[in-house]
């Protein structure tokens, strides 16, 4: 995403400055977080990673992490 582009930016803020999202990344227990299903449907997307090379990953991922309070966070 080109952060120096406004109308990226304007499109994507409410992801970028969501605090609780900002939150839960900061919050260190131990785990950065963990893929527990991801489905055998492929998206492929280009460029992508820092080479700028091309990616295919799993269409749909769920992911959790464990809070320091002893919640669960899950990322669908």
């Amino acid at each position: 995403m080109n952060v120096s582009d406004d109308p990226t930016v304007d499109a994507f803020w409410t992801i970028l400055s969501n605090t609780e999202a900002i939150t839960i990344n900061q919050d260190y227990a131990g785990e950065s977080g963990t893929l527990f299903w991801e489905s055998d449907e492929l998206t492929f997307f280009t460029p992508c990673g820092w080479w700028l090379q091309n990616c295919t990953y799993a269409s749909q991922m769920y992911w959790s992490k464990r809070l320091s309070n002893g919640d669960v966070a899950v990322l669908m």
